[in-house]
């Protein structure tokens, strides 16, 4: 009866895992449930040869939640698609999922949000002044504003 239990506790252990791996691709989730699967069969066995009474279940508590599990693998997986990609919005995903870890995740996201706000901001006002200037250039070129050259030779 024991076994029955253990032989599913695995297998629904990382179908619970699979679930909280949305937003990564299928390949890289295979590897992922294919790492923490390898892990649990050696330590189940490291167990069973200790002669511990529940391996599969001491196992899996070793582990901890399937959730929080799947939840750093994600936040692991993301960062490293950050640090690969310069796709704003794939950086800022991937700084705003490491904000939610802690201190040091916060300010890598402030870092992150400063590193591309700031130069937004400076493209805005570098094409507001440009633009301010061709409109004042109109002006001047349909008689509105007035031109030095006109007034100073009566033209």
């Amino acid at each position: 009866m024991t076994a029955t239990r253990d032989d599913t506790a695995v297998p629904e252990y990382l179908r619970k895992v699979s679930a909280g791996l949305r937003g990564i691709d299928e390949a890289q989730k295979q590897e992922i449930l294919a790492e923490i699967g390898s892990h649990l069969r050696e330590r189940v066995a490291e167990l069973e040869a200790q002669g511990a009474p529940d391996p599969s279940k001491q196992a899996l508590s070793s582990l901890g939640n399937p959730a929080d599990l799947a939840s750093q693998f994600l936040t692991e997986a993301q960062a490293r698609r950050g640090r690969r990609s310069y796709a704003p919005w794939t950086l800022l995903r991937s700084a705003a999922r490491l904000a939610r870890t802690g201190g040091k995740g916060f300010l890598l996201f402030l870092i992150g949000i400063t590193g591309y706000g700031l130069p937004c901001v400076l493209k805005l006002a570098a094409f507001c002044v440009v633009g301010h200037f061709a409109a004042e250039g109109a002006k001047r070129r349909v008689g509105m504003g007035g031109s030095r050259f006109k007034r100073a030779h009566n033209v």
